[in-house]
């Protein structure tokens, strides 16, 4: 999945564990589990715009899908600022791909091979790989996660600024 889905999805457990749970614990479970679903994600880029190869990468299509997606990284990481830690979670796996161009003896896929060897992700992700079609060659694949994240992110900024309810009677 792109850096924008983890980032919302990361807000949204953020949200979610601080608002039922008070104080650091609050914060603690929802870094928790914002990590814990970095691989479930990633799991689902099969049916996704994801090309892993050929003309696909960085033509047309890939570099304004890509402009698309890094703005909206961007506008959520500011917009939902208040959860940054549980993003920071969420998105934190993928330093393997910021890490590797810089060859600091980083091993490869270091945190993703930790995150895939919890029991029963291999499997899960087996099984989605062959059940799930391939749209990873196909742009159009990239529009349900972008709306998925876009309404992500509409309920949490809408439910921030939750109105106080009216009274049905004026008080004389």
């Amino acid at each position: 999945m792109q850096a924008y889905t983890h980032l919302v999805v990361g807000a949204l457990c953020g949200r979610a564990a601080t608002s039922r749970i008070q104080g650091k614990a609050g914060v603690f479970v929802g870094v928790v589990v914002a990590a814990l679903t970095h691989p479930f994600l990633d799991i689902l880029c099969q049916v996704t715009y994801h090309p892993v190869g050929g003309s696909s990468i960085r033509g047309p299509d890939w570099i304004a899908y890509h402009l698309v997606a890094y703005a909206l990284a961007i506008a959520f990481a500011v917009r939902l600022r208040q959860h940054w830690i549980a993003m920071w979670a969420a998105l934190w796996p993928d330093l393997d791909w910021v890490l590797r161009p810089l060859h600091l003896g980083w091993p490869e896929g270091a945190i993703h091979a930790f995150l895939f060897g919890l029991p029963g992700l291999r499997h899960l992700q087996s099984f989605v790989l062959t059940y799930l079609p391939d749209f990873r060659a196909h742009w159009v694949a990239g529009l349900p996660e972008l709306a998925v994240s876009i309404v992500i992110a509409v309920v949490l900024v809408r439910g921030e600024r939750r109105p106080e309810p009216a009274l049905a009677f004026s008080p004389a």
